[in-house]
């Protein structure tokens, strides 16, 4: 028999050992930590001219960016494929950040190998990874980086796509153009990096828009740099700091969480950095925002962007501005203002639930502000790819000085789709509740919908939730009422992009009615669906694939790719071969006292588990209490009771 190598990214062999040595995940993923969470590592292991060998998990460690782990390996040569997913901070699903590809190395029976990896990280990846979803040239770990939407190829709608748009966050009249030969490290393609870099060593450019201004160019000063960027001017000729104007709002204003700051400077060069700071933090460091240059002003990002607020008390706050010139000159101004951070409230949203309709719908939203009211909005954003709903791209349905605030959609105006339908509620002095960038709606109590707020001013654990609806608008698919063999095909599809190994194992339907078809129209239901569950033994690994009603606004067919909820492991027969759902039932009926569904019409269970030759296909039905009256494998129908 044949000896295993031990190929470690921790050495050892036989049974793994207790992690004694890490290796560390590329600095442009480290950079991400703050737009992204719960970052996760699989090693791929890929013998020379063959296939990948099923991935393997590796242990995270505490700083939230080093990797260790274990796999055994048979002498060769092979290299090695970490795969890196992360969720967004702002909410959202998981995604494909990176894979990394190590150089080719060579195992020898007894020893350890540790791969190296000389290739940048490939945020794109392969084929089937998910990279970019929105096909923009841009993959979503740069996008996260640069404040882009991983799910929209133009993030920012000023008619540039991301991938080419060295600001794909911030929209300009004129957008701001990767050219010829750049990259959105250098985006005026001069060869020197902008010294605001999203991910690498930050460069010396001090105007990345304009390629005739660069640190390798030769000015009027003869020398082979331009360190003033100014390429009229030397820097010895440039002693005087930029100006700074009076900033908007003014001293002595209020500022809330989602109050900006503008500023205008002037200089006879150009100014590269400028920023706002707060000072004075009751705990740890004071909140530095770096301010951007739009339509000739310098204006501050939102206060929130920079988590870290809740260390500030309400009252007075001295905030810093700092502007610094391409010679080096600096001018510093401090303004008093005063801090109130205190959150908005929706107190009520009617009516409950929405769902599928054509008619004209009336929301109104019940609200308050301790800050005082100054309006409350309601959007509407339609379901993109990957079933996310962007707020960044919402329709505004209306807007009301007022609470209560009554709106009316209309279905009749808006494109087929599925649509989030969410307030926002706006104080006097910049507080704002409104949602994440990318929310996954999740169920809220006695039946509403709720999505989390970006309200980042104060700890997390008191964040509020908002509110919202769902609205499907004409003709869609993911909640037309289906039996089983209605959405089968997809749910196969679906299964096999998450991974091919995985058979079919289970078929749930919730709310079958006497048609053999779950109503996935019903939005007043949190309980009709179809799970449709898929096993891989070798991987031991479970994924769902499930219809749910609008109650639940997110991606239909909803996809787990690690599903906790599926029990069998033993596959059905073919596919095709499974009798539909009213065959089902007609098969229950024939053996048992009763003709139709269970009485409890909305929890009414049929679960497929297993195929018996050419007989009716054997299945387990539940009470309305979901008490399975048997357990696989089954060999015969129960009766209704």
């Amino acid at each position: 028999m044949r000896k295993l190598a031990c190929l470690a990214l921790l050495a050892g062999c036989g049974a793994p050992p207790a992690p004694t040595a890490t290796f560390t995940a590329p600095q442009r993923l480290s950079r991400a930590l703050s737009v992204v969470s719960d970052v996760q590592a699989e090693a791929e292991l890929v013998p020379r001219g063959g296939v990948a060998q099923p991935r393997v998990a590796l242990v995270r460690g505490d700083d939230g960016v080093s990797f260790s782990g274990f796999l055994p390996a048979e002498p060769g040569e092979y290299t090695l494929n970490l795969i890196f997913t992360g969720v967004p901070a702002a909410g959202g699903a998981r995604l494909f950040l990176g894979r990394w590809r190590s150089d080719a190395f060579t195992v020898i029976e007894g020893d350890a190998a540790t791969p190296r990896f000389t290739d940048a990280l490939d945020v794109i990846g392969a084929e089937g990874d998910g990279g970019d979803p929105d096909q923009d040239g841009l993959g979503n770990l740069d996008e996260l980086l640069l404040g882009a939407d991983p799910n929209r190829p133009d993030s920012d709608g000023d008619g540039a796509v991301d991938g080419r748009d060295c600001a794909p966050a911030t929209a300009e009249a004129t957008p701001y153009l990767i050219r010829e030969g750049g990259s959105a490290l250098d985006c005026d393609g001069d060869g020197a990096r902008r010294p605001d870099v999203p991910w690498g060593s930050p460069g010396m450019d001090c105007d990345d828009r304009a390629p005739e201004v660069s640190p390798t160019a030769t000015d009027d000063c003869g020398t082979a740099r331009d360190e003033d960027c100014n390429p009229a001017t030397c820097p010895v000729d440039d002693t005087n700091p930029p100006t700074l104007g009076t900033p908007s709002p003014g001293p002595d204003a209020v500022l809330g969480c989602h109050a900006q700051v503008s500023l205008p400077i002037t200089d006879e060069g150009r100014v590269t950095l400028a920023t706002m700071t707060l000072l004075g933090a009751s705990a740890g460091a004071d909140v530095v925002t770096y301010m951007t240059q739009v339509d000739g002003v310098w204006v501050s990002p939102v206060l929130n962007q920079y988590a870290g607020l809740d260390g500030y008390t309400a009252g007075p706050v001295t905030v810093r501005f700092e502007a610094t010139d391409g010679a080096g000159n600096t001018a510093r101004s401090e303004v008093q203002y005063s801090l109130r951070l205190e959150v908005p409230e929706v107190t009520s949203m009617t009516p409950l639930a929405v769902g599928a309709t054509s008619a004209p719908v009336q929301i109104t939203v019940q609200a308050q502000a301790p800050a005082g009211l100054a309006r409350v909005d309601l959007y509407a954003a339609k379901k993109g790819v990957q079933g996310l709903y962007d707020p960044r791209h919402a329709t505004l349905v209306g807007t009301s000085a007022a609470s209560p605030a009554s709106f009316t959609v209309t279905p009749a105006s808006m494109e087929d789709g599925e649509y989030l339908l969410y307030p926002v509620v706006v104080d006097a002095v910049g507080n704002a509740l409104e949602p994440n960038t990318a929310p996954v709606p999740v169920p809220g109590v006695n039946g509403d919908l709720e999505v989390g707020s970006d309200y980042l001013c104060v700890p997390m654990a008191s964040a509020p939730r908002l509110p919202v609806r769902s609205l499907v608008v004409g003709s869609s698919g993911g909640y037309t009422p289906a039996t089983m063999q209605d959405l089968l095909p997809a749910a196969l599809a679906a299964a096999a992009q998450v991974d091919p190994a995985a058979a079919l194992v289970q078929i749930v339907g919730f709310g079958v009615g006497a048609d053999g078809r779950v109503r996935l129209d019903d939005a007043t239901s949190y309980t009709k669906r179809w799970l449709f569950g898929f096993y891989n033994p070798t991987a031991d690994r479970a994924v769902a694939v499930t219809w749910l009603t609008p109650a639940y606004p997110g991606p239909n067919p909803n996809v787990d790719p690690n599903a906790g909820n599926i029990t069998a492991e033993e596959p059905l027969s073919s596919p095709a071969s499974l009798a539909d759902t009213p065959d089902v039932l007609a098969a229950r009926a024939s053996q048992g006292s009763c003709a139709g569904p269970l009485t409890g019409v909305d929890d009414d269970t049929v679960i497929y588990l297993q195929q018996d030759g050419a007989a009716v296909v054997q299945v387990l039905t539940a009470d309305q209490y979901w008490r399975g009256t048997a357990q696989p494998p089954v060999t015969e129908l129960t009766d209704c009771q």
